[in-house]
């Protein structure tokens, strides 16, 4: 079982944003359009409870929201100053039903922006950005890709999928799957029953765990690297350079370890059926643990 204390629950965050109502005319359906500008690097949080969000990143120092509004909302509130701007979609009471339409918005925000997303059925993606980017939602999906400072996506039943480049990326999950592609520094994923998928042609250090999902993860390690890898009942796959320099620490509960790179695996007990598997490759610089 995970016993990671950095595991925390997904949650979504309800952000009550103060600012002006677009106009009544933009009622449900209708397209909508507002704009602030902003500095090069401004703070936006989003958040819209049923529908999609995409943000893109565009060389202006400008805060743009195009979209359609859905049945049952009462409209989008922009608000904001050249440092930090608001999106939020309205609802009468704060609340929604059944009867509630999806609302569609594209937000353009400068390459270096820091943006938040919060939803609970909520399809994200977000493209070009150079900022940090913090998402988190219930049942939807999580898409970004670029090259970004930090990257934070939380879900629960959706999908996670990033692709692009980070110092840091963390991606947790209770159901949904997690696939991290490119260049990766620091990353980790946690899910309960997902699977997780990892292709890097180099990472220098990461924690991926999952309790009953499988997880593969394909590349290389840095130079003193680190990998550690934690499961309960899924399958643990490394695709690794035959030229690795790595340590090897493997151990299982009861199930069985297929080795490629030479030595065999061992029982931890006469009377147990763990096995356990300790070598190394080239001069060892790398750390690789599984558990």
């Amino acid at each position: 079982m995970i016993t990671s204390a950095r595991w925390k629950n997904p949650t979504i965050l309800l952000l009550l944003a103060l600012g002006l109502l677009l106009p009544a005319a933009a009622g449900a359906g209708e397209p909508i359009e507002r704009s602030q500008g902003t500095t090069e690097s401004p703070l936006v949080r989003i958040e819209n409870i049923l529908g999609s969000v995409v943000i893109q990143g565009w060389d202006k120092s400008e805060v743009q929201v195009t979209g359609t509004i859905g049945d049952g909302t009462e409209g989008v509130d922009f608000s904001g100053s050249e440092k930090r701007v608001d999106i939020e979609v309205e609802y009468p009471d704060h609340s929604w039903n059944s009867r509630t339409g999806e609302t569609d918005l594209v937000v353009k925000v400068p390459l270096r922006a820091d943006v938040s997303v919060e939803g609970v059925n909520l399809r994200i993606s977000a493209t070009d950005l150079r900022g940090s980017i913090e998402t988190e939602t219930v049942n939807g999906t999580i898409r970004i890709e670029g090259e970004l400072e930090t990257i934070e996506a939380q879900n629960v039943n959706g999908e996670i999928v990033i692709h692009g480049a980070s110092p840091r990326i963390e991606a947790e999950s209770v159901s949904g799957k997690i696939v991290l592609r490119g260049d990766l520094e620091e990353a980790s994923a946690e899910t309960v029953s997902g699977a997780i998928e990892v292709y890097a042609e180099e990472i220098e250090s990461g924690e991926f765990g999952s309790v009953s999902g499988s997880i593969h993860f394909e590349g290389g390690l840095a130079a003193r690297g680190s990998l550690d890898i934690e499961g309960h009942s899924g399958s643990v796959t490394l695709v690794l350079p035959r030229d690795l320099s790595a340590e090897f620490d493997v151990s299982t509960f009861s199930g069985d370890i297929d080795n490629e790179f030479g030595p065999e695996a061992e029982r931890t007990s006469r009377y147990a059926p763990g096995k356990e598997l300790r070598f190394e490759t080239g001069g060892g610089e790398a750390r690789i643990s599984i558990e």
